[in-house]
């Protein structure tokens, strides 16, 4: 009985009709907000196994959202990236991102990475994880969250 009077009310019910509608607008802006920029470690992921155009995609991501934390993430998935083209345009990026000019020779970007203050992206152990769990699933666990560090992570390569 008080809902049909509630809604035998003009202004309540065009009241209640608006902020209905608000609050399903703002839960889809939410769910497209989520879905809109996924997880950076997986546009890392998809150099490594996504098709040619996946990889473009994830590389321009990667280019757009930059983080200087990306450097030694972008070196590590570099060492597992089998299209020559994608490696290409990953030494570009980190010429272009840091300044520096070590060309196709990791070993000596990783020296460079060292001689910066340590300051690893948040998510740089699910990263690795991830990463060097392609090569042996063992790695998930080497690198989870839960073991305690003696050395800085990106020395271990």
């Amino acid at each position: 009985m008080i809902c049909m009077r509630l809604f035998l009310h003009p202004r309540l019910s065009y009241r209640i009709c608006r902020y209905g509608l608000l609050l399903i607008c703002l839960s889809f802006q939410a769910n497209a907000a989520k879905t809109e920029r996924p997880f950076p470690i997986e546009h890392f992921m998809t150099l490594v196994t996504g098709n040619a155009l996946k990889q473009e995609r994830a590389g321009i991501f990667i280019e757009n959202h930059w983080k200087d934390s990306y450097t030694v993430m972008i070196l590590e998935t570099m060492t597992l990236v089998r299209n020559p083209n994608v490696h290409d345009r990953l030494v570009k990026l980190l010429q272009n991102k840091t300044g520096q000019d070590f060309g196709y020779n990791i070993s000596r970007w990783f020296q460079w990475v060292w001689t910066q203050e340590y300051q690893p992206h948040s998510e740089y152990r699910e990263f690795k994880s991830k990463l060097y769990g392609l090569i042996d699933p063992k790695f998930e666990g080497y690198f989870s969250p839960q073991r305690k560090l003696d050395i800085r992570l990106d020395e271990v390569r």
